[in-house]
């Protein structure tokens, strides 16, 4: 059995509008969309995993699991921030926000 790498994941997003929230000092709630994938790749919002579908809004809590060959590119924030995870890649989102100060 291949153990994968696990990693937990705080996902930051910088943002070039500044709303009123962030202004307060309260960071709102970003967001994560698979724009693009390649191979094997799972997902979770509990405890069961599925095929990850491309275009899936992805949520605080969900986990994304790749395989050997699984690259999915996800976009964070809108079109401000893009990840690629590589294959055998454990991945859950604790937590998306916007950091107005993030360069």
């Amino acid at each position: 059995m291949h153990k994968g790498f696990h990693l937990l994941m705080v996902v930051l997003a910088s943002s070039c509008t500044v709303n009123p929230a962030a202004r307060r000092g309260e960071l709102p709630a970003s967001k994560a969309v698979v724009s693009e994938m390649r191979g094997e790749v799972d997902y979770s919002t509990g405890q069961e995993f599925r095929p990850l579908p491309s275009k899936i809004k992805l949520h605080e809590g969900d986990t994304i699991k790749t395989g050997m060959d699984g690259k999915p590119d996800l976009q964070v924030n809108g079109r401000t921030s893009n990840i690629r995870l590589l294959p055998d890649t454990n991945v859950k989102f604790e937590q998306f926000r916007s950091d107005p100060k993030a360069v």
